[in-house]
């Protein structure tokens, strides 16, 4: 779908045949382009935008548009894509496509709106889709891009269930342009049809946004019909500036983007909030189903009848190692983070492999956890400012200094103390928890060094004094343990005495006579 404004603000829909016009003095001729080829000029390398959509307005002028992911089960895309699916003849859903998803081209249909009248469309924005701006509902293809001043193009869509196999782009708060020359690049369709796939345009000069449409930022001309919503990133890079609204059809040509910062990211902030979250809120939830439907599969083969409770889900999770790959997520910044979408995938399917066999080998654990480890990177350098240890780059921990101020620093090598300076509390098994974060990334291990802080000699929870914590190597099979960072090429599992946890084999671990360990 697509709006052309100039002077004479000649408006196309989606490629439609049918247009109208909306003058204002003087008069200028219509557009007399007939050589729409989408977006130009193309170029290579679309296919690494996952996060990139193709929408089919499912109305009846059967209207088409683009769109990106911002979050699992949150399209972004422009208004006028949503609004103008309302109408007694219109089915009230999208179809959404993701055609370079890693795990392959993948398409859904959302779930209908119900019937209303336009002015009060939609009674349920809880499915479907909605705008940021009501007032759309009432405008139509002559003069949604007419107002002065002008709405917000915004649309959200919302899928029934994430994709998989896509990376979210990053979504921030932040005014662009950040300098006179910000070089953008933008994804849509390489031609003007319901049928066209996706490219992406050559670098572009980002224009700062002058009135009236002081919502909008502006490029040269790269988009065509079928265009609307899809995303700008700024150039070489996955982060997001802009969703197209428009374009003029007389000189100075222009393309105008969506600005997506203050009040526009506040409403896609709040509606992604209440769909399910930022794709870093998926992460947990998604790694630890994978390995209770694992256990599940595995059990229930040598036991038949049985059932994992959801309750134990979280227990798998820890036990396994895999408490490393999302530690302290829920104090983490979106903003802060990425979430690699393709490893993500290998995560998931390594863990899915042979769901059926519990003899999964310590091997295949060790790859599993080491796929969902990278999948989530930080974005923080040492030195700044930081809430978790997930937020900040490469081997580096989120640590407070004596005063209690916390910024990402270098991790403790061996023989170096492991000790928390910044203590609060008298709780020692959470200081412990922070402290294997000094010596491996995320107190994954990953290192082959883990924070010796109990004297195993004295009793099972029996804590040292944390003066004399140490990073040391990794412990082999037998040794006793509290979580997989002690734990060389093995896990850490309830084995022998009572409360008792020892480093095994995932084999040993992962089995039909240990199933009941679950439970």
């Amino acid at each position: 779908m697509r709006g052309k404004n100039a002077l004479v603000l000649l408006l196309t829909i989606t490629g439609c045949a049918v247009t109208a016009e909306e003058t204002e003095a003087p008069a200028v001729a219509p557009d007399t382009n007939t050589n729409r080829q989408g977006i130009h000029p193309q170029r290579a390398g679309a296919s690494a935008y996952t996060e990139a959509v193709l929408v089919k307005v499912n109305n009846a002028g059967g209207d088409f548009c683009s769109g990106v992911l911002v979050a699992p089960r949150v399209v972004l895309t422009a208004a006028h894509c949503v609004a103008f699916n309302h109408s007694a003849g219109d089915s009230r859903t999208w179809t959404i496509t993701a055609p370079f998803a890693t795990t392959g081209s993948q398409t859904q249909t959302t779930t209908a709106n119900p019937i209303s009248p336009p002015a009060a469309f939609p009674v349920n924005p809880a499915t479907g889709a909605e705008v940021m701006d009501a007032a759309f509902y009432g405008f139509s293809t002559s003069n949604y891009d007419t107002l002065s001043p002008p709405y917000h193009d915004l649309g959200l869509i919302y899928l029934n269930a994430p994709f998989t196999g896509v990376t979210y782009p990053d979504l921030t708060n932040t005014v662009y342009p950040i300098a006179p020359n910000t070089q953008v690049s933008a994804i849509g369709r390489d031609s003007v049809s319901v049928n066209a796939n996706l490219t992406r345009s050559n670098a572009t000069t980002l224009i700062a946004s002058t009135p009236p449409y002081n919502n909008d930022n502006q490029t040269g001309e790269i988009t065509d019909p079928g265009d609307s919503g899809g995303p700008l990133f700024l150039e070489g890079t996955h982060t997001l500036v802009g969703t197209e609204t428009r374009f003029s059809v007389s000189p100075p040509i222009r393309d105008w983007w969506l600005k997506l910062d203050g009040s526009a990211y506040t409403f896609i902030a709040s509606r992604v909030a209440s769909h399910g979250g930022w794709a870093l809120d998926f992460f947990r939830n998604d790694v630890s189903s994978a390995l209770c439907s694992r256990v599940q599969a595995c059990c229930a083969a040598a036991t038949p009848g049985y059932t994992i409770t959801q309750s134990t889900c979280t227990g798998v999770y820890d036990q396994l190692g895999f408490e490393a790959t999302a530690r302290n997520i829920q104090n983490a910044s979106k903003d802060n983070t990425t979430v690699d979408g393709a490893k993500k995938v290998a995560c998931l399917a390594k863990i899915a492999s042979n769901a059926a066999d519990c003899s999964i080998t310590t091997a295949e654990m060790q790859a599993a956890l080491d796929d969902c480890l990278t999948s989530i990177t930080g974005k923080l350098a040492t030195g700044t400012s930081c809430t978790s240890s997930i937020e900040c780059a490469g081997n580096a921990v989120c640590e407070r200094n004596g005063a209690g101020a916390a910024t990402c620093q270098a991790l403790r090598t061996a023989g170096q103390s492991c000790e928390i300076v910044f203590k609060t509390g008298t709780d020692v098994f959470q200081r412990d928890n922070l402290a294997q974060d000094l010596c491996s990334k995320r107190g994954s291990g990953q290192s082959n060094l883990y924070c010796d802080a109990y004297d195993f000699t004295v009793g099972v929870d029996a804590h040292r004094a944390e003066n004399t914590w140490t990073c040391k190597t990794r412990l082999g099979l037998g040794a006793q343990c509290t979580t997989g960072a002690y734990c060389a090429s093995s896990v850490c599992a309830p084995f022998g005495a009572p409360n008792q946890f020892t480093c095994v084999a995932a084999a040993s671990f992962v089995s039909a006579s240990l199933c009941t360990a679950f439970d």
